[in-house]
């Protein structure tokens, strides 16, 4: 078999898919290293439901750990069901380590036992990582005293999914995943998943608890088959529960929308201008001054907003986004009267490279592929059939301001 063929080509050549194609142990690993050494750049490795083990795992990492294998910027590696162990996580650690390009990481499906300096390595490698995902379903020797270890110590600032289903974890975890989502660690996540475990209702309790008044302002919670009784008291807990990530999906967005709209009205009134800021009576041209309207009786003089002290003027414009932060707002505005933070015309937008648009066919009728506007009937990107270079941009500008997710005021209240 030619390992050139195994590579996918859609939306690009980014996407390396090798899912069940049999690769086994160090040769398997070898076969996948000479696939990427013919890339550039791979944003997708998929390599799911083949026997690597631990030996190909170090063997593949190893190489992707060195220069040339740094230079690929992969975003997602998929390894479930590879047969991977704790000295496999500990190769995949190094690699996750100082990362800054990787995003998803899917290891479920394995043999993860999470022995203390495994789970050590593994979340200090996520702390200093920008991985937004992490999938660890479905590794059986994985126990409460490993989940301990593990939440005890995450602080992973950009960690949005977190996928804990089929551990066999106990009502013991319940305490310790409750610990965490009221620790400002979790303030990043928004979906954590906890299916076919053993929790019980008071942990679903003590998770809804914390879930109110911390700092996590999660969006989805999925506990499907636990050993939670079906009764009216755990019917009463769900509505609480699903009130509270109703809250914290409406508060999330409000907060980007607010942020997105807040920018361009803060860059017009915030960022210096050439010319001095505050016109005086004596700059003005006599012809402007002496002008009068038809239906006005007397002129009126132009009010000067930059001419009121900083405090006063971040104070107005804060009232335009009444759901950011203060730390929030400020850094908009420190964003917005930056002249390093516009665009370039030369070079265009200051932002990093991002995915280009495609045009949904079905809305251009075949005729080409006109640049995206961002209008949903025409781009694939806000469907989610495609990335939306525009709305990645959007992203991108939001986590930078740390507009992304709604932030507690002072108080320690939503």
């Amino acid at each position: 078999m030619n390992p050139g063929t195994f590579s996918t080509t859609l939306p690009s050549k980014s996407h390396i898919v090798l899912h069940d194609t049999g690769l086994r142990g160090v040769t398997g690993a070898q076969t996948v290293i000479n696939v990427l050494s013919k890339s550039r750049t791979v944003k997708i490795l998929v390599l799911g439901h083949n026997h690597l083990g631990d030996e190909g795992i170090v063997k593949l990492f190893a190489y992707l750990c060195s220069d040339v294998g740094r230079k690929l910027n992969i975003e997602e590696i998929s390894l479930n069901a590879t047969s991977l162990g704790d000295v496999g996580l500990n190769a995949v650690s190094r690699y996750i380590t100082r990362n800054h390009f990787l995003k998803g990481l899917h290891v479920q499906n394995n043999f993860i036992s999470g022995s203390m300096e495994t789970i050590a390595a593994f979340t200090a490698a996520l702390n200093s990582s920008r991985v937004e995902i992490v999938n660890l379903t479905h590794n059986f020797p994985f126990s409460d005293i490993a989940l301990d270890h593990f939440l005890s110590s995450l602080d992973a600032p950009h960690l949005r999914e977190l996928h804990l289903s089929c551990l066999s974890l106990t009502p013991v975890s319940g305490p310790v995943i409750s610990d965490y989502l009221s620790s400002r660690r979790s303030a990043a996540l928004k979906r954590l998943k906890l299916n076919g475990n053993q929790l019980d209702l008071e942990c679903l309790k003590s998770i809804t608890k914390a879930l109110d008044s911390g700092p996590c302002l999660l969006e989805a919670l999925e506990m499907f088959a636990n050993s939670v009784p079906n009764r009216s008291e755990k019917a009463e807990c769900d509505k609480r529960l699903h009130a509270i990530l109703r809250r914290n999906m409406y508060l999330n967005g409000a907060v980007s929308n607010e942020a997105l709209a807040l920018l361009p009205v803060a860059r017009c009134l915030l960022l210096p201008s050439t010319s001095s800021s505050v016109a005086t009576e004596s700059e003005t041209p006599r012809s402007v001054l002496l002008r009068k309207p038809l239906l006005s009786p007397r002129p009126v003089r132009p009010f000067h907003f930059r001419g009121l002290p900083i405090e006063l003027q971040y104070h107005i414009l804060s009232c335009l986004a009444p759901n950011l932060s203060a730390r929030q707002a400020i850094r908009i505005f420190n964003y917005a009267s930056s002249p390093a933070t516009l665009p370039s015309l030369k070079l265009g937008l200051a932002f990093p490279d991002t995915h280009p648009c495609v045009s949904d066919p079905t809305a251009t009728m075949m005729s080409g592929v006109p640049a995206c506007s961002g209008d949903p009937r025409t781009c694939l990107g806000p469907g989610k059939s495609l990335i939306c270079g525009r709305e990645e941009k959007r992203t991108w500008w939001l986590e930078r301001v740390g507009c992304d997710r709604y932030e507690l005021n002072d108080t320690g209240q939503a």
